[in-house]
């Protein structure tokens, strides 16, 4: 019997895992059709022993218990180190270079692979077919030009996705059974090609239009000190990641093939790189691993009448709706100069495709005072505010703003949360203060003050006049 998605099947597992659910997920969670939820992609390293059982165990929860099913995309990997050609063949730019005899050993090994994960995932319960390695249709790769030498090598039976076949797929979606799908594709002539798991998996999503990519490997990204870098924010921060050596070989290639996609698909998608045993955290948030996905476009405006009287009445719904909870509006002279007239506005944020999330900065002192910080109730979660004080950081060098302390005011755990995230991830200037204070009421939370006015900063800001009102 199929099990529905529903808010009282997620409201159990958060109770069981104490997974807390974003509202902006939750939303599209519910309104998503099953193939366009996500991909999980496993490397071959997990496809045996507890890191197996541990994927098997997510999918039961995931599966029988929420109702969501998810393609499982596996790798190869150590299952072909004794393969007498693998051990002679060489890799070039993390590509595995697969002449004939290569590929005739590989085949009957990953259908072994996609036989025994089958075969897994039905023992532990969870209804699982394998998929024909034709769902992903191929063109050769062909010459692939050695970054180190300069050399020009000729990659044999190395495959690019042309295109995914997601009719399969779909349908094994919509009957709630897991289709396995291998790395190995073929093109037209029914020719098998070798193709690296973590771009097949991209393709898969990016034919799905699925949200989320899940890399499930041994372990998360992490810095030369062995601690998870939580975020690549951008390709930027990848290339200077992999220029450093930090991330290099077959996590350089999988990443770079997670910003591929993610510039196809587009802000509000992501790719997550975890463990087997986080699946479900990655899934249901944005995980304990690391994250990547597109920045958001954000619109910055000098002053409220660039917005128009449409856009100054639309960012006032978005402020409005955010605080309607706690039984808040903005006062009715909000956009007039003379609220808050010694910190006049002089730069407005707006989420520019769908307005979404919108943000107010006012003069204040050396530094940005964020008056207003806000997303939209459905839409909470999708990463626009912390990527809008991030931009404000850098726009003014340094930012405060406040929010008030009580008890139902939930702005206060995620703002706690982004200033230990600013904190580590290179935000924060060292010698500057970066922290939360308790003033007047209010907590006030600056980034990159200087350590001798920040008593007087925080002491300001928690003193200036209200600008919400009581509905």
């Amino acid at each position: 019997m199929e099990t529905k998605f529903t808010k009282g099947r997620l409201s159990e597992i958060q109770r069981e895992t104490g997974i807390a659910v974003s509202e902006y997920w939750l939303n599209l969670l519910l309104g998503m059709n099953k193939h366009e939820v996500g991909v999980v992609k496993a490397s071959g390293k997990l496809l045996e022993g507890e890191e197996l059982a541990a994927i098997v165990r997510n999918y039961q929860t995931l599966d029988n218990k929420l109702g969501i099913t998810l393609p499982l995309i596996i790798g190869g990997g150590p299952q072909y180190d004794e393969l007498p050609s693998y051990r002679s063949s060489r890799k070039v730019n993390g590509i595995r270079v697969t002449y004939e005899q290569l590929l005739s050993e590989m085949v009957p090994v990953a259908q072994k692979n996609l036989e025994n994960v089958v075969e897994s995932l039905n023992c532990g319960g969870v209804e699982a077919r394998a998929m024909p390695f034709g769902v992903l249709r191929i063109r050769p790769h062909g010459i692939e030009i050695d970054s180190k030498t300069g050399e020009s090598i000729d990659t044999g039976y190395v495959g690019d996705v042309l295109y995914v076949d997601t009719a399969p797929i779909i349908t094994s979606l919509h009957n709630s059974i897991i289709p396995v799908i291998s790395h190995i594709g073929m093109d037209h002539d029914g020719q098998e090609y070798n193709v690296n798991a973590t771009p097949a998996a991209a393709q898969v999503v990016k034919w799905l239009q699925a949200y989320k990519l899940m890399l499930l490997g041994d372990r998360a990204v992490e810095d030369n000190n062995g601690y998870t870098i939580s975020e690549i924010k951008s390709e930027a921060d990848l290339h200077q990641l992999i220029t450093e050596g930090i991330i290099k070989d077959g996590m350089a290639l999988n990443t770079q093939s997670a910003y591929e996609l993610l510039k196809q698909i587009g802000p509000g998608r992501s790719v997550q790189i975890t463990t087997p045993s986080d699946l479900l955290a990655e899934l249901l948030t944005d995980g304990v691993g690391t994250i990547m996905r597109m920045p958001y476009i954000i619109q910055s405006y000098d002053q409220p009448e660039h917005l128009g009287e449409n856009g100054k009445l639309e960012l006032t719904d978005i402020f409005n709706s955010a605080f309607l909870e706690r039984g808040l509006a903005l006062v009715t002279d909000y956009w007039e100069e003379s609220t808050l007239a010694e910190h006049p506005i002089n730069r407005i944020y707006i989420e520019a495709q769908e307005w979404s999330g919108g943000m107010v900065v006012r003069q204040f002192d050396n530094m940005g005072y964020a008056c207003k910080i806000a997303t939209k109730p459905d839409y909470r979660g999708n990463g626009f505010a912390t990527q809008a004080i991030e931009r404000a950081v850098l726009d003014y060098g340094g930012l405060i703003w406040r929010t008030g302390l009580n008890e139902n005011n939930p702005s206060i755990d995620f703002y706690d949360k982004a200033i230990h995230k600013f904190k580590n991830n290179g935000i924060a200037n060292p010698g500057m203060v970066t922290d939360s204070f308790e003033a007047n009421g209010y907590k006030v939370y600056v980034i990159n003050a200087q350590r001798d006015k920040v008593d007087v900063l925080v002491g300001t800001a928690a003193k200036l006049p209200n600008t919400m009102q009581s509905v």
